[in-house]
């Protein structure tokens, strides 16, 4: 977790910004195709454990993601550096992770 874009958010191991995709149903992502190269979902290790609020779901090409509270958590493909938050409000859809 890391301070941006005014707040704590949930940020890779390398401090790269998560988010949600609002239009994501709790439990499933439908951000696939090119929705996906644009924003890399957060993926989780196949020996990867459920934590907390933080759970493990399968996507439809059966890749396993890593979600919080039942949202999704994604990167934004055009972040490259730590605490930078570009992808905060893009289309009105994509949000960053908070605790």
């Amino acid at each position: 977790m890391a301070r941006v874009a005014g707040g704590n958010a949930f940020t890779t191991d390398k401090g790269l910004t998560l988010y949600v995709y609002d239009r994501d149903p709790p439990f499933r992502s439908t951000c696939t195709g090119v929705c996906a190269t644009n924003w890399p979902p957060l993926a989780a290790p196949r020996d990867a454990a459920n934590t907390g609020a933080f759970t493990i779901i399968r996507r439809e090409d059966g890749a396993s993601q890593w979600a919080f509270r039942g949202k999704p958590l994604y990167r934004y493909g055009r972040d490259t550096r730590a605490g930078e938050a570009g992808g905060s409000g893009v289309a009105d859809v994509w949000t960053v992770a908070r605790p």
